[in-house]
C-alpha cells in the first residue's frame, strides 16, 4: 500500500504542479450547531458532497485568531465538495462574527466549572462567572491553546451523528489544518488511537480528547477512520514546543498513527522563519513524527511511505495565503486525497 500510494501521489503532483482548478458552483453551506464537552456552543459550516453522502469527509481547522469566514475557506470547501467530499468547516471556540456563524456562546454553568476554562479565559469587564455567556479568543491565555482540541473532538462526534442518519460516511475522515491548527490536528489524530470506534470507554465521554485514556479491552480504535491529514503552512503556537507535541504524539498508540495515517505537509519554500513553514515542518517531520528514524522508545519504526512534504517554490507566503492564489496548493491537495482514496 505504501509504495503504491507514494508512486500514485508523486506521479500526480509531478504532472499537475501549479495547475489551476475551476471552482464548482458555489452553494451556501448549512450551519450545524453542536456542543463541546465543556459547554461551548460550537458552529460548523457544512458543504455537502456533489456526489452524495457516501463520500469521504474533510474536517477543516482554521488557525487561532483567523477569520473563519475568509472567502478562501468557502472557495476551497466548494472545490472539495464538487470533487465528492463532504466538508465541515469547524469554527473554533471564541471565533466567528456575532452577526454570522460563530462559536462565541457558552453555557456558564458548565463552561466556567471547568478549571482549564476558568484559568485560561479572562472575564471581560462587567462579567462574572455566573452570567458570562460569551467568550472571545482575544481573552485566551496563550497556554489555553491546546484546550481547543476538544472542539475537534466535538466536531468529530457531530460527524458520527450525521453518519448515523446517513448524511455522511465517517469511515473515512480527513483533517485539513492550516497554521497552528496543524498542532491540534496531530494531537487529535494521535488521541483517536485511544478512543473506541464503537464501544465507549466507561467513564470517559466519546467527545473528549485524552492522551492518557486506556483503550477498552478488545475494542477497535477509532484511529483508522482518520484517512489522512493535510497540513498547510504548519506553524508553532507559543504554548506548544516540539518536545511537548512529541510527548503527546509519539507513544505506543501514536506510533500506529505515524505508520498508518497518510499525511501531506505543504509550505512556502522561502517561509523559513523559526517556528513557521519550512522550519516547523522540519521539526514535526524529524522530532515529532520522526519520519526518518528507525527506533523510538525501544520500538522499531516502519518508514511511513505514505507521508509527504512539498514546498511551494519561490514563495514566502504562509497560512491561508497558500490557498486561493493560483499556487497549485489546492490541486496538490486534491491529488493527495485522490491517491489515498484509491488505496
Amino acid at each position: 500500500m505504501r509504495t503504491r500510494l507514494a508512486v500514485a501521489f508523486l506521479t500526480a503532483v509531478g504532472l499537475t504542479w501549479g495547475a489551476g482548478h475551476a471552482l464548482g458552483q458555489a452553494t451556501a453551506p448549512e450551519e450545524k450547531s453542536f456542543r463541546s464537552v465543556d459547554g461551548v456552543k460550537l458552529t460548523g459550516l457544512f458543504h455537502k458532497s456533489a456526489k452524495g453522502a457516501g463520500g469521504p469527509v474533510v474536517l477543516r481547522l482554521h488557525p487561532r485568531g483567523a477569520d473563519p469566514h475568509e472567502p478562501v475557506w468557502g472557495d476551497t470547501a466548494t472545490t472539495l465538495a464538487a470533487n465528492g467530499y463532504n466538508v465541515l468547516r469547524l469554527i473554533f471556540r471564541g471565533h466567528g462574527d456575532p452577526k454570522k456563524a460563530n462559536s462565541l456562546e457558552v453555557d456558564p454553568a458548565v463552561f466556567w466549572a471547568n478549571p482549564y476554562n476558568k484559568n485560561g479565559v479572562r472575564l471581560k469587564p462587567g462579567q462574572n462567572y455566573a452570567t458570562a455567556t460569551t467568550i472571545d479568543h482575544d481573552t485566551f491565555n496563550p497556554k489555553y491553546f491546546p484546550v481547543l482540541v476538544q472542539d475537534v473532538a466535538a466536531a468529530r462526534n457531530l460527524l458520527d451523528q450525521l453518519n448515523d442518519i446517513g448524511d455522511v460516511n465517517t469511515s473515512s475522515v480527513y483533517l485539513f489544518g492550516v497554521g497552528d491548527a496543524v498542532n491540534l490536528g496531530l494531537l487529535f489524530t494521535a488521541s483517536e488511537w485511544l478512543r473506541e470506534r464503537v464501544k465507549p470507554n466507561v467513564g470517559i465521554a466519546p467527545d473528549t480528547v485524552s492522551v492518557r485514556r486506556p483503550l477498552f479491552p478488545g475494542a477497535d480504535p477509532a484511529g483508522p477512520d482518520i484517512a489522512g491529514g493535510v497540513w498547510i503552512a504548519p506553524a508553532r503556537h507559543q504554548s506548544v514546543s516540539s518536545t511537548q507535541l512529541k510527548n503527546w504524539v509519539i507513544s505506543p498508540y501514536a506510533l500506529k498513527m505515524r505508520n498508518e495515517t497518510p499525511m501531506l505537509f505543504v509550505y512556502g519554500e522561502k517561509d523559513i522563519k523559526t517556528g513557521s513553514g519550512a522550519d516547523w515542518t522540519r521539526q514535526l517531520w524529524n522530532d515529532v513524527l520522526m519520519i526518518d528514524a528507525k527506533f523510538a522508545n525501544g520500538q522499531k519504526l516502519l518508514p511511513p511511505g505514505q507521508t509527504f512534504k512539498k514546498d511551494i517554490k519561490g514563495t514566502n507566503l504562509t497560512g491561508t495565503k497558500l490557498l486561493g492564489n493560483n499556487l497549485g496548493t489546492e490541486k496538490m491537495v486534491e491529488e493527495f486525497l485522490a491517491a489515498v482514496d484509491k488505496e
